[in-house]
């Protein structure tokens, strides 16, 4: 056993406790501790502090402490409850801080701040080469199910859901759901066809239905519970109802079977969804722009105006593109290649809820002069089939 004045130790890297304990014992006050038996040959009745599965005991006259540590340079050493080893050990198997705490009998936070100082867990700081792959993997497009987010997040050693938030921070993504892979579309057929063979119906309907005399029931209900609604409410029910779907980015459903190509393409980096040929080469002419440093910035439908004094028709507005000029001043361009009668309110209403928005209006005409003027010049634009 080796001795060591109080100070030397308090001189090592110790925990709060520990260091406490310590002064504790400078200062004469006892302190609690299990002992050792080492510690029992020297005094059986001394108390001290316990250093992981050593102890030190009370000081003597002299102000040192005569410790059983095998190396007492090394005090941090010897002051863990639980050995590195053990929770690396533990933490390959479950690969969950939460699960590796209640295992070893620590805290959540005590485990994932020890996995991280041993390089077992990644921080979530990415560096300029990682953001670059995820950059790389949204340009080039993915389905759910497909396995390539699955293998990205493998390289870089981070979980999915890391990426993911990533992604949308860096503008790379969406809340709207990922279209699914085949395999994937046809593994969710059969679990939800497996489930209704094998399970029964909560309430035990499963295969039941309403008879008529039923429906009619619950419809005189239902139109009588309409009925006692004022024009004020409905109206409130739908504006929030708007208000929901724009937040969620579901405001405005893709329509099926449309001659105008609308889709998902990536443009400046980013995959988004343009509802037409126009407005995605629009997007390029502004992406052109950009590169060449005639506009600071541009974003492709980020705000809705909302007509909150409307009771019905068109209660919002939601514009193509939001520009930045060099200047610092803000446009919002709408792209038009007709103008039908709900569009002409839209736009009518913009005008008088919100004079302050300066709206800029694609025609036909200066669409086609765009693209007679630069469309050879710029990547990637979309001539009609």
């Amino acid at each position: 056993m080796k001795r060591l004045t109080i100070d030397e130790i308090l001189s090592k890297t110790l925990s709060s406790t520990v260091r406490q304990q310590l002064l504790r014992l400078k200062a004469g006050a006892p302190v609690a501790c299990k002992r050792t038996d080492t510690e029992a040959t020297v005094e059986d009745n001394r108390r001290g502090v316990k250093l992981g599965p050593q102890s030190i005991v009370l000081p003597d006259q002299d102000n040192s402490i005569l410790t059983t540590l095998p190396d007492a340079g090394n005090v941090q050493k010897y002051m863990k409850k639980v050995p590195d080893d053990i929770i690396a050990r533990v933490y390959s198997e479950t690969k969950s801080v939460w699960k590796t705490a209640k295992i070893v009998g620590l805290c959540g936070q005590s485990v994932h701040e020890r996995a991280t100082k041993l390089g077992i867990i990644k921080s979530n700081w990415l560096s300029k080469e990682d953001e670059d792959k995820i950059r790389r993997l949204y340009s080039e497009g993915f389905l759910r199910g497909d396995g390539k987010l699955n293998q990205l997040a493998q390289s870089l050693g981070r979980t999915k859901q890391l990426i993911c938030r990533k992604a949308r921070l860096l503008g790379l993504t969406t809340t709207g759901h990922r279209p699914a892979s085949e395999s994937l579309k046809k593994d969710m057929a059969v679990v939800t066809i497996t489930r209704w063979k094998n399970q029964e119906h909560p309430r035990g309907a499963l295969g039941y239905r309403h008879t008529k005399a039923t429906l009619s029931i619950l419809s005189q209900k239902s139109s009588a519970a309409w009925d006692k609604k004022t024009p004020k409410q409905i109206s409130e029910r739908t504006l929030k109802m708007m208000r929901t779907k724009s937040a969620n980015g579901t405001l405005f459903i893709p329509r099926q079977k449309c001659t105008w190509k609308q889709g998902w393409r990536v443009i400046g980096g980013i995959r988004k969804y343009y509802r037409s040929i126009w407005e995605a080469n629009y997007a390029r002419y502004l992406e052109f722009l950009k590169l060449h440093g005639d506009i600071l910035e541009w974003q492709h439908e980020p705000e809705t105006f909302w007509f909150d004094n409307v009771l019905r028709g068109c209660r919002s507005y939601l514009p193509d593109f939001k520009v930045k000029n060099k200047d610092g001043s803000i446009e919002y361009h709408e792209v038009k290649g007709w103008m039908d009668k709900r569009s002409a309110t839209k736009l009518k209403r913009m005008k008088k809820y919100h004079p302050q928005i300066h709206l800029v209006l694609i025609e036909a005409k200066q669409y086609r002069e765009i693209k007679d003027k630069l469309s050879r010049l710029i990547d990637g634009w979309e001539a009609k089939p």
